[in-house]
């Protein structure tokens, strides 16, 4: 990720795709805010959590992070639970854990 303070060449870049922006810290904070404008910051912090799970080498500490994500963003009674969640990959390797 870049610096805090974009360039207005990549400030630009976020109208093309919203893989620029999210490979920028002041972009996802932009965005984070007109999610939580929308009630729906939620989802900005799945994506986030889901990309540091990803990181995460198999093992204990992996299940009990797939837990706390599945039971904060997508069982039925999650606290924060995302709108419009795909059954995805990562989504079932959640599951399976919880």
């Amino acid at each position: 990720m870049s610096q805090l303070h974009p360039s207005q060449e990549e400030i630009r870049s976020w109208g093309v795709s919203l893989e620029n922006l999210l490979k920028h810290k002041a972009g996802i904070h932009h965005l984070k805010q007109h999610m939580q404008a929308q009630v729906c910051d939620e989802n900005i912090d799945f994506w986030k959590e889901c990309e540091e799970y990803k990181k995460m080498k198999e093992g204990k500490k992996a299940q009990q992070r797939a837990h706390q994500i599945y039971n904060e963003f997508v069982s039925e009674n999650a606290t924060r639970q995302v709108r419009s969640v795909p059954i995805t990959p990562l989504h079932s390797e959640l599951k399976i854990y919880c």
